[in-house]
């Protein structure tokens, strides 16, 4: 601040022992050096688009919130200031016809993929979380460290419609099969909230992940023998030409450890 007012020749604060504040010069440099500075970003955001230089789009699932997603374009963010993130939020279907649409550039993906017949997507693996199943707070084994298939075996079992990732649907319903679950599976739910909202109201149990945010009340449990975890991964279109993409990847991308419940 020293240095800048003895370049402009005038005082922009003033002082004493308890208390800093603007002077009335540093109150209109500040103004005006505001105004600039939107003018200027406005300036930039005409001239990108002039020049043709489009944003990175970038698809999110909607369906759970993941760390790695937020870290991620936190990272490319800070790493480029000046590059410009178009983010939408998608179930994995739509993600995956985005991407093989060529709508989005890049989207973060659970992964078998929805489709995988005529999958024409590259993909780099993110990371694996093992699922935990969500108990309401009346369920019998609420208090015990881990629970078994004997444990849930009269819960309904709320999974996300098949519609929304028809590969990961499969994999679970077989997974659970194969533990040795013969309960009723439910499709009722399209999100993770609204499983949150089936269990919390005592209707029945559903998946849940280390990160997963869980509404209070409600408690999530390693289940043993394990379900398949679940995976993520970051995919692009092979055709995709946006001077970002590699970018994107190559600062954000980093392999990631399996979370302990």
């Amino acid at each position: 601040i020293a240095q800048l007012e003895q370049l402009l020749g005038f005082r922009l604060l003033k002082r004493d022992k308890h208390h800093v504040e603007l002077t009335e010069p540093g109150k209109l440099f500040y103004e005006e050096a505001l105004m600039i500075l939107e003018t200027v970003e406005e300036s930039i955001t005409r001239a990108r688009s002039l020049a043709g230089v489009q944003p990175l789009r970038v698809g999110v699932p909607n369906y759970h919130s993941f760390d790695i997603v937020s870290k991620a374009v936190r990272v490319f963010s800070q790493a480029h200031p000046g590059s410009q993130l178009d983010i939408s939020e998608l179930s994995s279907m739509e993600m995956y016809d985005s991407l093989n649409n060529e709508k989005l550039d890049v989207g973060f993906i659970s992964v078998p993929m929805p489709v995988s017949h005529g999958c024409k997507l590259k993909s780099h693996y993110l990371g694996s979380e093992p699922f935990l199943i969500c108990l309401p707070p009346s369920h019998p084994a609420n208090q015990s460290d881990e629970l078994t298939i004997s444990d849930i075996k009269d819960s309904k079992f709320f999974l996300l419609a098949r519609k929304v990732h028809p590969s990961f649907h499969d994999m679970i319903v077989k997974s659970l099969r194969a533990a040795g679950f013969r309960g009723k599976i439910s499709c009722e739910a399209t999100s993770t909230q609204a499983q949150y909202g089936l269990v919390a109201a005592d209707r029945g149990v559903c998946l849940a992940l280390v990160s997963s945010p869980l509404p209070k009340g409600l408690r999530a449990l390693p289940i043993n023998p394990p379900l398949d975890s679940h995976d993520l991964a970051l995919a692009w279109h092979p055709n995709c030409t946006h001077s970002g993409l590699q970018t994107f990847i190559s600062t954000t991308v980093e392999p990631v450890q399996p979370l302990e419940p």
